[in-house]
């Protein structure tokens, strides 16, 4: 009898280890399943998707997403369209996200989309253009008066104060955005105290299927003694700087522009980019889904996350080319 009670205490003893030990993979298996579980649905919708400036930005939102357990759709159109924007703009709010990103134009109509979406208990972040009109939860960006600012002192370097200089930019009818707009006018106006600086203004209309390289060959041939060129997008930069290499005036007119992408790094070296400003795309991109995950959670938050800008000339390149040899 003895022994039977013995045998039985050790069986129960077993069992409960094997039991507890089910138990623990059980609860293991749950945590892992509901780990994986996405916390938030967003939706982003960039400006264009073949930009090198709009591909930073994405992956910036992409990288944030896997961080933080979110899942992303993505509804970037590949061209800029602010119809094609709308049309993302309605389906997210009929598909009820827990969130939005988005390129924040300025028109009444897309004030309004936004309103709407917040109105539904949507939050929604606007992202490298702001939208101040809205009700829009959170601008991510860098202020674009304030690029133009930096671009000027940049053009000043390059001309030492002299010389025609062409600011090429887009017409309204050709979609040019607040923000390009506002870093023209910190441009213009930063340099009002040259008096021996002429700047000769240039629009791209592309409803009258105009291109870069026709409205810089009509300013150049109108002005042969232009000394060099601002554009206040990153695609335009990398056109103008392009029409300098093709006409063999390298040496003789300089770009200064919007941009980091690979192509710009290329031209800033061999001197046909005299130098590039820019907010961060990366980080804003990585930003926008920590602040609507923030927004989200009800935290108290600041709406606008200014997120700096960068200069990018010659000397910074080699200079940061070097610390990554050194890190290496």
């Amino acid at each position: 009898m003895e022994l039977i009670k013995k045998y039985s205490t050790i069986i129960l003893i077993v069992l409960i280890v094997i039991f507890a030990s089910i138990l623990n993979q059980v609860l293991i298996k749950e945590k892992q399943v509901a780990e994986q579980v996405p916390t938030y649905h967003f939706y982003y919708i960039g400006k264009n998707s073949t930009d090198p400036y709009w591909e930073a930005i994405e992956k910036g939102v992409k990288e944030a997403a896997a961080t933080f357990n979110v899942v992303i759709e993505d509804a970037t159109p590949k061209f800029s369209s602010i119809e094609e924007q709308y049309k993302a703009l309605d389906i997210s709010v009929l598909s009820r996200v827990d969130g939005i990103i988005t390129y924040g134009y300025s028109e009444a109509t897309f004030t309004e989309k936004i309103n709407q979406a917040i109105r539904m208990g949507i939050p929604l972040v606007t992202v490298e253009s702001d939208n101040k009109e809205s009700k829009r939860s959170v601008y991510i960006g860098t202020s674009s008066y304030r690029l133009g600012e930096e671009a000027a002192d940049l053009l000043v370097e390059a001309t030492s104060g002299h010389g025609q200089i062409l600011l090429l930019r887009n017409s309204l009818e050709s979609g040019n955005s607040l923000d390009e707009e506002l870093r023209v006018d910190g441009f213009t106006n930063r340099l009002r105290s040259y008096r021996t600086l002429e700047i000769i203004d240039a629009e791209i209309n592309s409803e009258k299927a105009e291109t870069a390289d026709a409205v810089i060959s009509k300013a150049f041939h109108q002005n042969p003694d232009i000394k060099a060129i601002y554009t206040p997008n990153s695609q335009d930069t990398i056109k103008a700087s392009k029409y300098i290499v093709n006409k063999n005036l390298v040496g003789q007119v300089v770009v200064v522009g919007i941009g980091n992408s690979k192509e710009a790094i290329n031209y800033i070296k061999k001197g046909i980019l005299y130098g590039t400003v820019m907010s961060d795309p990366y980080l804003m991109g990585y930003k926008s889904v920590e602040m609507l995950i923030q927004v989200s959670e009800n935290k108290n938050i600041s709406v606008v996350a200014d997120t700096g800008l960068r200069i990018n000339t010659y000397e910074s390149i080699l200079s940061e080319e070097a610390d990554k040899e050194k890190q290496k």
